[in-house]
C-alpha cells in the first residue's frame, strides 16, 4: 500500500500597509507556525471542511495535521439481518504536512491525495484564503502555488518546438527566495515599486516562439518551484498547464511500523516533502 501527496510552496507576502496593531516584529515561520497551529472551518465547492492540527504529534521542524469532511457512506447490514440498506455518518480526512521553516526548499506543503476528500490544491488554495480573510490584523498573506514537475514543460517545448504561438507566466513576486538573476530583481522590482504581489507575462508570435533562451529558462526555473504557473499553446491547438503537473511524492506505507498512521507519517515527514 503507498500513499501519494502532492506538493505546494506557501508564499508568504508582506502587506504594504500592515494593521495598526500588527506584530511588525513577527517572521514569516513564526505567522505560518501560528495559523496553521489552529483549527480552521472553511467551505468548498459548498461543503464544509476542517483543517485540524495535531500538536502532539508535530515535530519541531514540521507542522502535521489533516483537512477532512463529512461523509454518509450507504451500506448493508448482516446476513441475519436480510442486508437491508443502511447508512453511515463519518469523516473523511488527507494528511497535510507543513514546513514552514525559512530555508532554501521551505514554506512547502504536501497533501494526501484522496479523492474521497477532494482536490488537494483546492483544498490548500481554500484553506489559505480562509487564513487570508480571517486574520485581518496580520502583517502577513499566503498565496499557494503548486511546485511543478519541470521536465514536464521541457518534454512539451522540445515536442512542439517551433510550435508554441503562445507563453504565459504568472508569477508571485519574490517573498524569501534568493536568487539575482534578471527576472528575479526585475521581479522584486515590480513587487517595492508597483506593490505587484503577481506578475503575468505572455509572450506570443504567430511564427513560433524560441523556448530554449536563457530568460525562458529563468522564468521557467522560478515559476516550478512553486512562485509561479505556467501555460502554453501551439498552432495546432496542443495545450500545457503547470496547474495539471504538480509534483508528487509517493510513501509505501507497507515498511512502516504498525502504529497510527499520522505517527507513521510523521516519522518519514522529510521524505513526504522530498528533502531525502
Amino acid at each position: 500500500m503507498s500513499e501519494r501527496f502532492e506538493l505546494f510552496r506557501l508564499s508568504v507576502l508582506e502587506r504594504r500597509q500592515p494593521p495598526l496593531f500588527a506584530d511588525v516584529a513577527q517572521t514569516r515561520e513564526q505567522y505560518l507556525r501560528l495559523v496553521f497551529g489552529q483549527q480552521r472551518q472553511f467551505v468548498f465547492y459548498g461543503t464544509d471542511f476542517h483543517f485540524v492540527p495535531e500538536p502532539e504529534q508535530s515535530r519541531e521542524d514540521v507542522i502535521m495535521a489533516r483537512i477532512g469532511r463529512a461523509v454518509t457512506v450507504e451500506e448493508n447490514r448482516p446476513p441475519e439481518e436480510g442486508l437491508a440498506e443502511t447508512v453511515h455518518d463519518g469523516w473523511k480526512a488527507s494528511v497535510v504536512v507543513i514546513d514552514p521553516r525559512h530555508h532554501d526548499d521551505g514554506q512547502k506543503v504536501a497533501v494526501a491525495v484522496d479523492p474521497k476528500v477532494g482536490s488537494p490544491s483546492g483544498l490548500i488554495r481554500e484553506l489559505a484564503d480562509a487564513i487570508n480573510t480571517t486574520s485581518t490584523d496580520a502583517r502577513w498573506d499566503i498565496e499557494v502555488e503548486p511546485i511543478v514537475n519541470a521536465q514536464s514543460f521541457w518534454e512539451f517545448a522540445a515536442k512542439n518546438k517551433g510550435m508554441i504561438t503562445s507563453l504565459t507566466f504568472e508569477f508571485i513576486a519574490p517573498n524569501m527566495f534568493g536568487g539575482s538573476d534578471d527576472l528575479t530583481e526585475e521581479l522584486r522590482a515590480f513587487r517595492n515599486n508597483e506593490n505587484a504581489e503577481k506578475v503575468e507575462i505572455v509572450l506570443k508570435s504567430k511564427e513560433g516562439l524560441d523556448t530554449s533562451t536563457n530568460r525562458t529558462k529563468e522564468a521557467v526555473d522560478y515559476a516550478v518551484q512553486g512562485c509561479g504557473t505556467i501555460k502554453a499553446k501551439t498552432k495546432n491547438g496542443k495545450r500545457f498547464n503547470s496547474t495539471k503537473k504538480v509534483e508528487t511524492s509517493t510513501l509505501d506505507t507497507d515498511i512502516l511500523p504498525d502504529e497510527p498512521s499520522l505517527v507513521r507519517l510523521a516519522r518519514l515527514a522529510t521524505r513526504i516533502l522530498g528533502r531525502e
